[in-house]
């Protein structure tokens, strides 16, 4: 099985979550960012790499996953240091805010990118999520945008590719204390 570098875009405000970066902030004995990474680690599909600001990059990682430090910005400098990084090669890109996608998303997600060579994400054309898969050279052209709707507007909706997961996790973002309470009590409920 070929493998691919996956991108955790770590290096947001953290605005919307008060006085505590949420990132930092625990969820079911793990911090969200550690969780979001050993998800990605689990999958087992290649090198994990934060992109991250500094201040939230702590000594905790895995030795496994290397650091990217930028400061804070527009998700298109985070992704544009994916894509440099990457060489412009093809990879997956995650968000660390949403740390409960399944492990089996990452493969899925992948897997049908590479099969189709085309930028192909989790969730559906109403409710996109994340991974995502982006072919080689793809990042480069989005470099500008500031916000996730930006990327949605700048991908043709007809070339996303969607893999389609019945997960409730896979919608859990937490940019809110409110999210962060959510995914809680979605953790209690699976009994994780």
């Amino acid at each position: 099985m070929s493998t691919i570098t996956t991108y955790i875009l770590a290096a947001g405000s953290s605005r919307r979550f008060g006085n505590q970066d949420k990132l930092l902030a625990d969820l079911g004995g793990q911090s969200v960012l550690l969780r979001s990474v050993g998800q990605a680690l689990a999958a087992q599909l290649g090198p994990v790499v934060v992109v991250g600001a500094p201040a939230m990059i702590t000594a905790r990682l895995p030795l496994a996953v290397r650091v990217l430090e930028v400061g804070e910005g527009p998700l298109g400098h985070r992704l544009a240091t994916a894509d440099r990084d990457a060489r412009q090669g093809a990879c997956m890109v995650h968000l660390a805010d949403m740390p409960l996608v399944p492990t089996k998303c990452f493969a899925r997600v992948f897997q049908q990118g590479t099969a189709c060579s085309q930028p192909t994400r989790a969730g559906s054309a109403s409710q996109p999520g994340f991974p995502a898969y982006f072919p080689a050279g793809f990042l480069g052209g989005i470099a500008n945008l500031d916000q996730l709707d930006g990327l949605r507007a700048s991908v043709d909706p007809a070339s996303w590719q969607y893999v389609a997961l019945p997960d409730p996790a896979l919608g859990i973002d937490i940019d809110t204390p409110e999210d962060l309470a959510r995914a809680r009590k979605f953790l209690l409920g699976k009994g994780s």
